[in-house]
């Protein structure tokens, strides 16, 4: 693993939370592949939406960040694959709630 691509991963990681934190679909399509989906389990619910729906679903969003909402987020792990494959194990409170992505 070269240094480079860690801090690319980091970067990316950064703007992720941003793209939460601010609630900007923008932001946040500048991180994930137009392909990707966003799959959840809460509560019983399951959700599999596209990437178009879950960026419409965050643009409703009240804003963490005009709430004043504290934010906490880390990254607790990166693991890197083969072909240009990463796994980020992060961590995020927001609005009361802690999510494992």
């Amino acid at each position: 693993m070269e240094k480079q691509n860690f801090a690319a991963i980091v970067r990316a990681m950064e703007i992720y939370f941003d793209g939460l934190y601010q609630a900007d679909s923008k932001t946040l399509a500048n991180v994930f592949h137009p392909d990707a989906w966003y799959v959840n389990a809460l509560e019983g619910d399951y959700m599999n939406r596209s990437m178009l729906e879950y960026y419409t679903v965050v643009g409703g969003r009240v804003l963490p960040a005009q709430t004043g909402d504290e934010r906490d987020d880390q990254i607790l792990s990166i693991k890197f694959g083969v072909n240009r494959m990463v796994f980020v194990e992060a961590q995020m409170t927001m609005s009361g709630r802690v999510y494992l992505d």
